[in-house]
């Protein structure tokens, strides 16, 4: 029963990080870039990566620059070509 409360209470903290980065995100890039950003933040599951999100937003000189950093840690890396 403790895993369980434990694991909800990670859950709710992540959360709160990528709606707390969605609302920097849309303020500063608008509200594609938001809707486009939050699947691929649904994806990260260690608090580390959000806190490395938070200071690269404030960053990025403009949408398409986020983007690319979004990608770089959301999608997984293509697969090489033989």
């Amino acid at each position: 029963m403790l895993s369980y409360s434990r694991q909800e209470g990670r859950q709710e903290g992540l959360d709160s990080e990528r709606r707390a980065l969605l609302t920097q995100i849309r303020r500063l890039f608008g509200e594609a870039t938001a809707d486009w950003s939050d699947p691929l933040l649904a994806r990260i599951q260690q608090p580390a990566v959000f806190e490395q999100l938070f200071e690269h937003v404030l960053k990025c000189p403009d949408a398409a620059a986020w983007q690319a950093r979004l990608a770089a840690v959301a999608l997984p890396p293509e697969p090489p070509i033989h």
